[in-house]
């Protein structure tokens, strides 16, 4: 797992700069890069929570591999400015979840019973369900059954569904859905 001292050290080998600031409640996190400036700007009141530091600490250093150099003004943008802006959202969050969780360690904890149900899986890496669906989603795209051990593989054909297929009896069994 990928511990918050390792995001704070890889912040510092960026050279990118956090803090905390009061920002509108619909903003958790904001990530600048201006005049060789790198800033994350978190919002205070998540500060306290660490599955939601991690989670916004994380996809704002996704910015950073994926977004530097566009900086919408989101009252202002037109449809296709909209569209880009998505897509930088998707590709931070996507980098988030591969930078908390990882595949291999995912996969670890399920064979050892670590991680038994869908929301296990926060709480094991400290992030949000938005970075495990992501996770999942970007795990699905490559191939929907992941092999656990000899005889269980984890199912992810039916996102957000997560099902255990036990190959010795032929069934699924250890199934979770997400709720929203």
């Amino acid at each position: 797992m990928t511990k918050t001292s390792e995001m704070h050290n890889l912040c510092k080998e960026l050279n990118i700069h956090i803090s905390a600031t009061p920002l509108p409640d619909h903003i958790r996190g904001v990530f600048s890069s201006q005049n060789g400036e790198n800033d994350v700007l978190l919002n205070s009141a998540i500060i306290d929570s660490s599955v939601l530091y991690r989670s916004v600490l994380a996809e704002e250093i996704g910015h950073y591999f994926t977004s530097i150099g566009i900086h919408p003004h989101l009252s202002k943008m037109t449809y296709s400015q909209e569209l880009e802006y998505d897509r930088c959202e998707h590709r931070a969050l996507q980098w988030a979840s591969d930078y908390t969780i990882e595949t291999d360690l995912l996969l670890k904890a399920i064979k050892s019973n670590e991680i038994k149900a869908f929301s296990d899986i926060g709480k094991y890496f400290d992030v949000t369900d938005d970075i495990v669906l992501k996770k999942l989603s970007s795990m699905a795209e490559e191939k929907l059954s992941w092999e656990i051990d000899t005889f269980r593989s984890l199912v992810l054909s039916n996102l957000p569904s997560v099902w255990i297929f036990d190959k010795s009896v032929g069934a699924f069994g250890g199934g979770c859905a997400h709720e929203d």
